[in-house]
């Protein structure tokens, strides 16, 4: 699909909020087979929303015999910014589908997805990107996950309570179990410049 366009209206909003459009909307898809798992179908999905450049690229990988699926080298992009993933999923054909993802980036520079959003308050001021990292195993039943995220590139203002500046160390460590409806921090951990909050528990 070259040059093509979507859009969505929302009747129940005035006029000027209510629809939104992507255009242009350009989809390819290659290399279109199921019989080799090794060689993978090709996605690629580039549109604009509010002069916001957004795509999606993955390779996916398909093997019907062992239930298994991989969307891999993958990439999500709103504006200059840039997320990475991997995404297995084996016996995904049954009740409990093993899942094995990662999602990370160096540096999501917000300011494509704060164009997107309604604006910030004026007392607050957000400047560059954070680094992301995050992982999940296991079952929808019981999953692990970690997630880390590095605010150090990014300058947070907000007037009269909280100023952090680019470069000034700030970082959330979380490492978190699901099972059976209960949630479990191992750990969370959050520094501020040296200064460590540390926290564990159990949510039911």
């Amino acid at each position: 699909i070259d040059n093509g366009s979507v859009q969505y209206v929302d009747q129940a909003k005035p006029a000027e909020e209510g629809v939104i459009a992507l255009s242009p909307l350009n989809l390819e898809i290659n290399n279109i087979q199921l019989t080799d798992p090794e060689k993978p179908v090709r996605f690629q999905l580039a549109t604009r929303l509010k002069n916001v450049d957004i795509g999606l690229k993955t390779g996916i990988w398909l093997d019907l015999a062992k239930e298994a699926v991989r969307l891999g080298e993958g990439e999500i992009a709103v504006g200059t910014g840039r997320l990475t993933f991997d995404v297995k999923a084996a016996q995904f054909m049954g009740e409990a589908p093993e899942i094995d993802a990662k999602i990370g980036s160096q540096g999501f520079d917000m300011a494509g997805p704060l164009a997107l959003i309604p604006p910030l308050p004026p007392v607050l001021k957000v400047e560059g990107g954070p680094g992301l990292e995050i992982t999940a195993q296991g079952t929808p039943k019981q999953m692990a996950a970690t997630v880390k995220l590095d605010l150090t590139p990014m300058g947070i203002f907000q007037e009269g309570q909280f100023a952090k500046g680019i470069g000034v160390p700030f970082t959330i460590d979380l490492a978190a179990d699901y099972i059976e409806g209960d949630a479990k921090i191992d750990k969370l951990a959050i520094d501020l410049a040296g200064t460590v909050v540390m926290i564990a528990g159990t949510v039911a």
